[in-house]
C-alpha cells in the first residue's frame, strides 16, 4: 500500500521525494513521471518506494487497473491508496501480470470483489488472491509484444481515422467554396 498522507500533499519546489499520485495515471494505462509533485519526506518505508517493472494498482473507483513502471530517477515514494506489486519471481514478467489485470477474466474478478457502494475498493488481500494464468516466460513475452502491437495498430487506426475525417472535411469546404 502507497504512504498514507495525513493530508493534501503540498508540493514544494526544492522537494527531493517524488510522489506518484492517481492524477499521475494516464486513461492509456501509462505511468506519467515528468509531472511528479515533489515533496519533503524522510519517514516513509521501503514498501513506499516503487522502482522500474513495479506494478502499480488504483485500488479505488470503478476502473480497476494498473500500470507498469517505466523508470524512475532516485526515490519515488507510491501515495495511497495505489496498491504497488512487485514481481520477485524471475520466471513472470511484470509487463505480463500488468497485461493481465486488464483482460476481462481478472476484471471481472476484481469487479466481483469490489467492496462499497458510491465508491469501489479492493482491498490488498482480494488482490493478492487474482487468480493468474501463468504460461512459461517466452509465451508471456510474446503476449506482451503482440499486445503492444495491438495497441499500436488501434493508435494508428484512430489516427487514420482523425486524418482521413479531417480530409473530407476538408475536401467538402473547398468544394462548396467553390460554387
Amino acid at each position: 500500500m502507497g504512504y498514507s498522507f495525513r493530508s493534501k500533499i503540498q508540493p514544494v519546489k526544492t522537494g527531493t521525494v517524488p510522489v506518484l499520485q492517481i492524477k499521475d495515471l494516464s486513461e492509456k494505462s501509462e505511468v506519467t513521471l515528468s509531472s511528479l509533485d515533489r515533496i519533503e519526506l524522510s519517514d516513509f518505508k521501503e514498501t513506499h518506494v516503487i522502482q522500474k517493472n513495479d506494478i502499480i494498482f488504483r485500488s479505488r473507483g470503478f476502473n480497476a487497473n494498473s500500470f507498469l513502471v517505466p523508470a524512475t530517477a532516485g526515490p519515488l515514494i507510491l501515495a495511497a491508496p495505489l496498491f504497488r506489486i512487485r514481481v520477485t519471481d524471475r520466471s513472470v514478467l511484470p509487463a505480463y501480470i500488468n497485461w493481465y489485470i486488464s483482460q476481462s477474466s481478472a476484471q471481472t474478478y476484481l469487479g466481483s470483489i469490489a467492496e462499497g457502494t458510491t465508491q469501489k475498493m479492493v482491498n490488498k488481500q482480494s488482490l493478492a488472491n487474482l487468480p493468474v494464468m501463468l504460461p512459461p516466460s517466452n509465451i508471456q513475452a510474446t503476449v506482451v509484444e503482440v499486445a503492444k502491437m495491438a495497441a499500436r495498430e488501434n493508435e494508428l487506426c484512430q489516427e487514420i481515422a482523425r486524418k482521413r475525417s479531417k480530409l473530407v472535411t476538408t475536401q467538402l469546404l473547398d468544394l462548396i467554396k467553390e460554387k
